[in-house]
């Protein structure tokens, strides 16, 4: 990872990049299928008129056709094609975009909130309005639901409101996006590859973009762009990629946590009792110990082998007249040495192991208690991470694209059942405290040259001092120190950590990891890296620039050739 220090604390490393200008050239030319050529001239093969041998003719000069017909055969000459140096500068200059959403990076950024405000405008978003958003709700009984939620719904709700008739009496525009970021939404703990809960920060729509609807072998299907990337079998990858190389896409799915077999201690058999299977009697006998007998008039035979079925619960297998029954050993103990199951009640095994039926292991209980017993062994049902076939593939057309940014630490969310990326991932202050670390000016950037910036020089009337900028820093700083004070003090008493950062100014450091195409880091570069742009986020898409130029040096030179010339 190639890492350049920003600003005074704050700095840009480079994660990880994907395609190349090889590959833009690749994606350009799938249609035809020709592939990539070389950048140069390229050599055209022309076969001797003599022997048919294939030579190669460029820069006027003449090859040797083959050795069958000793270099006599004549070579036509002709000129060399050119190489896609070519195809990918014509490309560029007319904005043909989709090659180059082919090839992206991923980055992580330390740097003050006040850059991260200009730097969230620029977005990748690449889903389609239908798709389901996947939120959770816990039920009485302690079971996970989830509740749905298209994400243009979701992006409406997350917008002002407007009251219209007597509009003076609206208290709060914001009341549904509250709902929103209070509910808890679904995603992918990356290293356990456990489904857990996150929340929404922010909502954006844009513009549309050629779509694709993925299925899978289960049926569960999904639109998106191709270069929208997907957790995957191999790791992230774009839709596109993970559709040509056939790479399995990662869904949620459900697990339970298994406990280990009951193994039966030794029984002594003269301390067994015994008495008739309720509704079989005369036929079956089940003991105290979980064991089942089959009776021949009077006498018993020897004890039935119980099996292990489908939900761990051992079984048995009971016949009369032609037709076997399977029954759960634990029911008939209890049905036998209890009596009938009442109303809303269900077995309960007091060891949560359901391989173990004996009697001092059972009783009649609530749902609510068997729920509790889930939790608090850690036995509950856990929503995990699978992995599942690309069947199909289907062109959806141009639709309007949608993302959320959310909370981390991980930079992804459940959306259709797949685990997809999140294009911006900053530290939450929500469940780490952040650093005492602010954005100190140094005293050049805080003496004004008129013009040289018409953002941020507009309202100057004149340049201060070299004194009062010294002063103003000063004061600057004892600012900062009062905030982490009274930020501190909120921690300490236990003010929540999302409430408590409210005196913390912009100024603070903070940390997120940005993954997007390269057309739209080209983009972002265009505004950010112009001499009109603030310098505290020209600084940072500098070293955007400096990633972009070793992984995509070709594009590059484009870029720069492009802004040069404006």
């Amino acid at each position: 990872m190639t890492k350049i220090e920003v600003l005074d604390h704050g700095y840009a490393t480079h994660i990880e990049s994907w395609g190349s200008d090889e590959g833009i050239v690749e994606a350009a030319r799938m249609s035809t299928n020709k592939g990539f050529n070389g950048w140069g001239p390229v050599l055209v093969e022309e076969k001797c008129k003599e022997c048919g041998g294939i030579g190669m003719v460029g820069g006027g000069r003449y090859a040797k056709a083959c050795g069958a017909c000793e270099g006599i055969g004549f070579i036509r000459t002709g000129e060399a094609k050119p190489g896609d140096e070519k195809l990918l500068r014509y490309l560029y200059e007319h904005k043909h975009s989709t090659p180059f959403e082919m090839a992206g990076l991923t980055i992580e950024v330390q740097a003050p909130i006040l850059v991260f405000r200009q730097w969230h405008r620029h977005r990748t978003q690449c889903l389609a309005p239908d798709t389901l958003v996947h939120f959770e709700r816990r039920g009485q009984n302690g079971k996970r639901y989830v509740y749905k939620m298209r994400i243009e719904d979701v992006w409406k709700k997350w917008q002002p409101t407007i009251r219209r008739s007597r509009p003076e009496r609206q208290t709060n525009a914001l009341f549904k996006r509250k709902r929103i970021q209070g509910m808890s939404l679904r995603c992918l703990d990356e290293e356990a590859g456990e489904v857990i809960k996150t929340s929404v920060v922010d909502v954006i729509k844009g513009e549309p973009k050629a779509m694709v609807c993925v299925t899978t072998a289960s049926g569960r299907s999904i639109t998106a762009t191709r270069a929208h990337r997907f957790m995957t079998s191999r790791g992230w990858m774009q839709l596109g990629e993970a559709i040509e190389t056939k790479a399995m896409l990662t869904l949620e799915g459900t697990t339970r946590a298994k406990t280990k077999r009951w193994e039966r201690p030794t029984i002594c058999e003269e301390d067994e009792s015994w008495k008739p299977v309720l509704g079989w009697e005369g036929l079956y006998e089940v003991s105290d110990e979980g064991r089942v007998r089959r009776m021949r008039g009077a006498l018993p035979s020897e004890p039935k082998r119980n099996t292990a079925g489908a939900q761990e619960y051992d079984v048995v297998s009971l016949s009369r007249g032609g037709k076997t029954y399977t029954r759960t050993v634990h029911t008939l103990v209890l049905d036998a040495f209890v009596g009938p199951c009442p109303d809303g009640h269900e077995a309960r095994h007091l060891d949560d192991n359901r391989g173990n039926p004996s009697l001092s292991n059972l009783e009649w209980a609530t749902a609510k208690r068997n729920a509790q017993d889930r939790i608090d062994r850690d036995r509950q049902q856990r929503l995990v991470s699978v992995f599942e076939e690309i069947v199909s593939v289907e062109e959806a057309g141009e639709l309007p694209t949608y993302d959320l940014s959310v909370e981390g630490p991980w930079h992804n969310f459940v959306a259709d059942g797949f685990v997809v990326h999140n294009s911006y991932n900053e530290m939450s202050a929500r469940y780490t405290p952040l650093p005492n670390t602010n954005y100190m000016p140094s005293v050049d950037r805080c003496i004004v040259v008129h013009g040289a910036n018409k953002q941020a020089r507009g309202a100057t009337i004149r340049t201060p001092t070299h004194e009062e900028v010294l002063a103003w820093l000063e004061s600057l700083q004892a600012s900062y120190d009062l905030a982490e004070q009274v930020y501190q003090q909120g921690l300490e008493i236990g003010i929540p950590k999302e409430v408590a950062r409210c005196p913390v100014p912009v100024a603070r450091y903070s940390r997120m990891r940005a993954s997007a195409n390269l057309r739209n880091w080209l983009a972002f570069l265009t505004l950010r890296m112009d001499s009109h742009a603030q310098e505290e986020i020209r600084v940072y898409a500098d070293a955007v620039g400096g990633f972009i130029q070793k992984s995509f040096p070709r594009t590059w030179e484009l870029f720069v050739e492009g802004q040069n010339g404006k």
